[in-house]
């Protein structure tokens, strides 16, 4: 796949930008690509060479924006951002944009998970106070 060509359309599509954004980087000569006629191509191995793709960010993930990662994990825009702030979720900045690699949702998805499966807490565990729930510290 590093050999792969892209179209700019391809990689506007991709990276969820528009494609002026991509044309833009082109024309900085920020992003590296061939033209052939009129028609301009780029490799994948560039785009994440642009986005300084490491670790588990592989070529050609599928990136999410906040909203979607937000619809994804069933919480609100604002809970990503500050995950994103504090650095318990990795994210990737593309200009004024911001995307998550959908393998470092689900990694952060798993790695909240406190309750082990089969031991989840009821709602009237928590009410009543029969159980701590994250750091609270039941009153003796």
């Amino acid at each position: 796949m590093a050999d792969e060509f892209l179209t700019v359309a391809e990689v506007a599509d991709l990276l969820k930008l528009n494609q002026q954004t991509v044309r833009n980087w082109i024309t900085a000569d920020t992003l590296p690509h061939v033209r052939v006629g009129r028609r301009v191509l780029i490799r994948h191995q560039d785009i994440d060479t642009l986005l300084g793709h490491t670790g588990s960010n592989g070529p050609g993930e599928d990136l999410l924006t906040v909203a979607e990662v937000a619809e994804l994990l069933k919480l609100s825009q604002q809970t990503i951002r500050n995950w994103i702030d504090a650095g318990t979720l990795t994210a990737i900045r593309i200009g004024r944009r911001v995307r998550i690699g959908r393998a470092d949702a689900e990694k952060t998805l798993k790695a909240g998970e406190t309750v082990p499966h089969g031991d989840e807490l009821s709602a009237e565990d928590f009410w009543s106070g029969k159980r701590p729930v994250g750091n609270a510290v039941l009153n003796a």
